[in-house]
C-alpha cells in the first residue's frame, strides 16, 4: 500500500524534529527516470515530505 501525501508530510515533520536527517520517499533515479501518472507522484510525495519537514523547521 503506498503512503498518502499526508503521511508523507508527517515522515518528513518527525524526521526533522527528531533529528533524522532528511530522507524523501523518492531518490534522486527516481525522480530522473519516472514517466507519467508516476513521475507526478513521486514530485507530490517528496513535495509533501520537504513541506513536513519545513513545516517542523519552522515551529523549531
Amino acid at each position: 500500500m503506498t503512503k498518502s501525501r499526508t503521511q508523507h508530510h508527517n515522515d518528513g515533520q518527525r524526521d526533522r524534529a527528531e533529528g533524522n536527517g532528511y530522507n524523501k520517499p523518492h531518490g534522486f533515479f527516481d525522480e530522473i527516470f519516472s514517466l507519467g501518472d508516476r513521475s507526478d507522484k513521486i514530485f507530490d510525495d517528496n513535495k509533501a515530505y520537504r513541506e513536513g519537514w519545513n513545516n517542523a523547521d519552522k515551529q523549531d
